[in-house]
């Protein structure tokens, strides 16, 4: 047995991650038999061959210890280890391997929102939010169970189906060279993997067709859920969402396959920011994307976002980005420029980036201009800004000052 061993109470979790395998190589390409794939997770488990695993197990049962309760480096360990050995016994790259350890997940749980890096951003969810990620997952759920046999039902040799990307877009500002995706165009990417003479037909076009009206139905729910929880944190309508399985395909010289389907489906939350061109705004798989969007939200809550009040267009740079604007219903020129720029924090935070600095260049009300530092003045007293879990006081800057406080 190797360091990190992973142990076990019975021997029933093994079995159903060699059949598991089985099921997912077999639709990047490989055909291996029950054996093979009982070998290979006894190995991915730290155990010497199939024998030892069963020995071991059924002499000292023992509860083992999952990916994440290892330590950092042992963590790492591991999974390097088991990251080489795909590579090796499958002959692909270490990246191709990565992704069927993740699809596998042979030591530990399958990987979805990761609470910690909500917690470490200082965000926190409420019961209400909880219950409303429960829901969006049970969506996103019936979205993967509608989709994910495509991929079987087409798992052609080097023309096998390699997307599923459902998309719902809605004209705003900035111009978008997308529509929204319809069964049809499911049932065609499907259709066209099938050779000329034997064409999707019959019992199994009119399952397809029936996976395609259930995926669309359920990511048309998902996409109405996300657009109702208005316009916090990003201040901005949502014009542009998708929610995608995919795999890739690899040739290297005789060699050709598929990489192993992503595990949970990736999704994409899009804002109607024209002058902010470097996308994607919040994309991640569809837990954390959900999670961090609620999260970001809460703290706008928190900090008293009530989306009441005038209009009032801000304009800003973010570090030495081309000026944008912001429209935002606010109660005073302060606070305008407050939600703005917090809104800017929660768009780089979801982007897994941080914010330089928010300069401002204008602020325009009901009543006209308000000169900038007046409006910064006031705004560094704002709860969204003196919280400093979005954006903090020193990041507002007004034109020719470093700071604002």
């Amino acid at each position: 047995m190797r360091l990190h061993t992973y142990h076990l109470l019975t021997d029933s979790p093994a079995k159903k991650k060699a059949k598991k395998l089985i099921e997912i190589v077999a639709l990047m390409g490989f055909d291996i038999k029950l054996s093979r794939a009982q070998e290979l997770v006894a190995r991915l488990m730290g155990y010497g061959d199939w024998s030892e695993l069963l020995r071991t197990t059924r002499a000292a049962p023992e509860r083992g210890v999952p990916d994440q309760m290892l330590p950092p480096k042992a963590a790492t360990e591991r999974r390097e280890f088991q990251i080489a050995l795909l590579a090796r016994e499958f002959s692909i790259e270490a990246s191709v391997a990565e992704t069927l350890l993740e699809a596998l997940v042979p030591t530990g749980e399958s990987r979805g929102v990761d609470w910690s890096m909500i917690e470490k951003l200082g965000l926190r969810l409420n019961d209400e939010d909880l219950a409303w990620f429960e829901e969006s997952m049970a969506l996103v759920r019936e979205f993967d169970s509608a989709v994910r046999p495509l991929y079987a039902l087409s798992n052609y040799p080097g023309n096998g189906l390699t997307h599923v990307r459902l998309e719902t877009v809605v004209p705003g500002r900035r111009k978008l060279s997308r529509r929204t995706t319809t069964p049809d165009d499911i049932v065609n990417w499907v259709a066209n993997c099938f050779p000329e003479n034997a064409p999707l037909a019959g019992e199994l076009l009119a399952e397809v067709k029936n996976r395609a009206k259930m995926a669309c139905q359920s990511f048309s729910a998902l996409d109405a859920r996300i657009r109702a929880l208005g316009a916090a944190p990003m201040v901005a309508p949502v014009n542009w969402t998708f929610l995608m399985l995919f795999r890739a395909h690899w040739s290297t010289g005789s060699n050709s396959f598929y990489s192993a389907i992503n595990p949970e489906p990736w999704l994409h939350i899009g804002f109607d920011l024209p002058g902010f061109c470097f996308n994607p705004e919040n994309e991640w798989n569809a837990s954390r994307a959900l999670a961090l969007q609620m999260a970001l939200r809460r703290e706008f809550l928190d900090s008293g976002w009530t989306s009441d009040g005038d209009v009032w267009e801000v304009t800003f740079r973010d570090g030495n980005s081309a000026k944008e604007d912001i429209k935002v219903r606010a109660k005073s020129a302060g606070a305008a420029c407050a939600w703005a720029s917090a809104a800017r924090g929660a768009l780089r935070i979801a982007k897994q980036q941080t914010v330089s600095s928010v300069s401002l260049i204008s602020v325009v009300g009901p009543d006209g201009s308000v000169e900038p530092e007046q409006a910064l003045s006031m705004a560094v007293n704002e709860s969204v800004i003196r919280r400093g879990k979005l954006i903090g006081a020193t990041k507002l800057r007004g034109r020719g000052r470093r700071k604002a406080a």
